[in-house]
């Protein structure tokens, strides 16, 4: 089974996701709210695909978390970013994230970006840009 970790600091919004990719058939391994909790969670569980807010409570953002995920475990990571993250989603941009999706965000998006993320790498085509 597919695994994923979402690391989002509006819990409201991690618990809709976390419902819908429950419905679609992933199993949700960790829903953290802090950039700190994502990062033992995904080090314990070793997640296949990670949803990760930008903006995140405590010292290390989105960005951090992104980061340490694709250097330890090579695991792609959709970012999600507010109308008010401008600087972070250029940075995210930079690191080139499987997806960068905005809130509020398309539910079929989303699960169309979490599908191509969980057959790996290179199955983001041309036609589907993670940044529609």
């Amino acid at each position: 089974m597919s695994r994923l970790l979402i690391v989002e600091g509006e819990a409201t919004i991690a618990k809709d996701i976390h419902d819908m990719t429950a419905e679609w058939g992933w199993h949700v391994i960790g829903l953290e709210g802090d950039a700190t909790s994502g990062l033992r969670r995904a080090r314990l569980k070793r997640p296949d695909v990670a949803i990760v807010g930008l903006r995140l409570p405590g010292e290390l953002s989105g960005i951090d978390v992104g980061e340490a995920l694709r250097r330890e475990m090579r695991v792609p990571v959709i970012y999600l970013t507010g109308p008010k993250d401008e600087c972070y989603s250029a940075m995210a941009r930079v690191r080139q994230p499987f997806a960068l999706i905005d809130k509020p965000f398309d539910a079929a998006y989303l699960r169309r970006v979490l599908d191509r993320a969980f057959r790996g790498p290179g199955s983001m085509s041309a036609s589907c840009s993670p940044f529609d």
